[in-house]
């Protein structure tokens, strides 16, 4: 039955079962018990719970996996089953809703019902009222192992080192090598890893940390890819298929000289610098510690022995208890909180010299929570209004950049402002770079409509709002929830039953990161898909079969899909039903 039809026959249903139960409620004196009894056995059969059932099986034979796990799963509820010798499973007694089917069984890779590879997500499993769901299957593949030894600077086995296979994904970037599998070697050296869906990986493997290859103080083991690389550019992957188990994949980690990290902080307003500290955070890849170094009085710092690679650069104010007067009268003195604008993502080769950190007076941004119709139905005390930094970065050796792709974001930092008060004001201090505001706690059925500086709206687009200055803003919400909802056919005009749906706004300048209006869904079980929240605006929908996770997230896929896209115009609150034709997934975005 088309969705446009079942809605109508819900919205009929809803509005007779209101008038019923308005017509109960006003002539309930003239009732009989008969009545009574049949307007409870209604509402008894709108919860009735529900169930599902379905078979595992092995992807390339069809064959039945005896004895499999199946996780079935709803916003924290999670029932578990056992698949019989038949590979078959049922779960009952479910509350109507979407569910996650998770299946686990021992030498397959981990799989979710809708899945066609470890990249794409998995499709939700709709439970009716009364009813059991059929059909829910689930293809498993045989899960790959790679064995292998590290090696230290004399030959020797290491043990203790990290191992991780890494492998392509979408980050709001674009595509990176990204880890998904994880060891650590035992004695000699030796590392497994297993589970392994098949695909192309890069092993890369780090020394415990403070490990030296000899006593001499200037070198240290890097992290290295094989085949004996510290350069992801230059490293070699490995390609695995199903079921396989892959040995003497070897690797003798490489050692490096450290470096240091020098330079000044500059404070316009000649506050002090005491107990404040420049901090390097380390990623996996290059440290899993940050290492810090006091500020002199002058404000100059030196961070010494320093592994080449990348970092998050900061500077921290005193941390102080509440009981340490002492420690909060120096964070006073030094304007620690103006230091939250230094958080910039380095890449250190050859040291860093001479670098000037300049502290900012963020800008004060006061403003009021509004709605665009009905009054609240709920207390504005329960929201929070933040600030979040859009921060990005190029690959730099002496100086700090940002990134080239203006909607990109690289890093965030998240300063939240005071609580919303009862009348729906809100302050936030210390809005610092290119920042957008952020309101959490929103109930179910509410949505930001529109931030509005000056009556520009600037909803999404981050915005430097100088420094030491104020402004004023609106933030106007909504309960109109926009829906657009449907079904897909091929060619043939066939119904289709797993793909994704990507929607994403005619306005390149919406396609940045996060953004409300570039939104993606996979399809039920029935076929179906719905995608709920999108502002007003002209927009494209596309469906695909296969889909990487996040890649609706970099505006070069989306160019991609522009062109092959259906266009539609979409206002606050329209319920908008799509039949969408399946296209052809480019080959570049084939499931990874």
């Amino acid at each position: 039955m088309p969705r446009s039809s079942t809605l109508q026959q819900w919205l009929f249903l809803a509005v007779l079962a209101f008038t019923v139960q308005d017509v109960h409620v006003r002539g309930a004196a003239r009732q009989s018990p008969e009545a009574n009894q049949s307007q409870a056995s209604v509402t008894q059969a709108k919860t009735q719970r529900g169930g599902l059932r379905g078979q595992i099986v092995e992807a390339t034979s069809g064959r039945p996996v005896a004895g499999a796990s199946v996780s079935v799963s709803r916003a924290g509820e999670v029932r578990n089953v056992t698949a019989d010798v038949g590979g078959r499973y049922e779960v009952r007694d479910l509350p109507p809703g979407e569910y996650r089917v998770d299946v686990r069984a021992d030498h397959y890779v981990p799989t979710v019902f809708g899945q066609r590879s470890a990249s794409e997500a998995g499709a939700p499993v709709e439970i009716q009222s009364g009813r059991i769901t059929s059909g829910i299957d689930v293809r498993v593949e045989r899960a790959a192992v790679v064995n292998g030894r590290i090696f230290d600077a004399s030959g020797e086995g290491f043990p203790g080192v990290e191992i991780e296979l890494l492998t392509e994904r979408y980050l709001p970037g674009g595509p990176a090598r990204v880890p998904v599998a994880f060891a650590r070697t035992e004695d000699l050296g030796a590392f497994r890893v297993a589970d392994l869906p098949p695909g192309q990986y890069y092993v890369r493997a780090y020394g415990p940390e403070g490990r030296r290859p000899t006593q001499t103080r200037t070198k240290v083991y890097a992290s290295t890819y094989l085949p004996g690389t510290p350069k992801i550019e230059e490293a070699q992957p490995i390609l695995i298929t199903a079921g396989q188990e892959l040995y003497g994949v070897d690797l003798a980690l490489t050692t490096v000289d450290t470096v240091s990290v020098t330079g000044a902080l500059i404070d316009p307003e000649g506050h002090p610098f005491d107990k404040t500290l420049v901090v390097l955070m380390g990623n996996t890849a290059t440290s899993r510690s940050a290492r810090s170094a006091a500020v002199s009085r002058d404000g100059t710092f030196r961070i010494s022995d320093v592994v080449p690679g990348k970092y998050i650069l900061r500077v921290e104010g005193p941390q102080c208890p509440s009981s340490n007067a002492e420690c909060r009268e120096a964070a006073l003195r030094a304007g620690a909180d103006r230091w939250l604008g230094v958080f910039e993502e380095v890449t250190i080769e050859s040291g860093l010299t001479d670098l000037q950190l300049v502290a900012r007076r963020g800008a004060h941004v006061e403003g009021r929570i509004v709605s665009d119709g009905r009054p609240f139905t709920f207390n504005p005390r329960m929201l929070r209004v933040g600030s979040v930094r859009h921060v990005g970065t190029n690959r730099v050796t002496d100086t700090i950049t940002f990134s080239a792709q203006p909607n990109v974001t690289g890093a965030t930092t998240m300063v939240i402002g005071s609580p919303v008060a009862s009348d729906g004001t809100f302050a936030i201090d210390r809005v610092l770079g290119r920042s957008t505001l952020d309101v959490s706690a929103l109930p179910g059925g509410w949505r930001v409509k529109a931030v509005r500086l000056n009556g520009i709206d600037i909803t999404e687009q981050p915005t430097d709002f100088g420094e030491g200055s104020r402004h004023q803003v609106e933030v106007v919400l909504t309960d109109k929830i926009s829906e657009v909802f449907g079904g897909v056919t091929d060619s043939r005009g066939q119904r289709v039953a797993n793909y994704t749906v990507v929607v994403f706004p005619d306005d390149r300048d919406r396609w940045m990161f996060p953004s409300r209006s570039v939104q993606a869904a996979r399809s039920r079980h029935d076929g179906s898909f719905q995608i709920q929240g999108l502002p007003s605006g002209t927009y494209r929908a596309t469906a695909l079969l296969s889909l990487p996770m996040y890649a609706w997230h970099d505006p070069a896929v989306l160019e991609l899909l522009e062109s092959s896209a259906t266009q539609f115009r979409l206002e606050d609150g329209d319920q908008r039903a799509l039949n969408l034709r399946l296209s052809a997934t480019p080959d570049r975005l084939s499931a990874r």
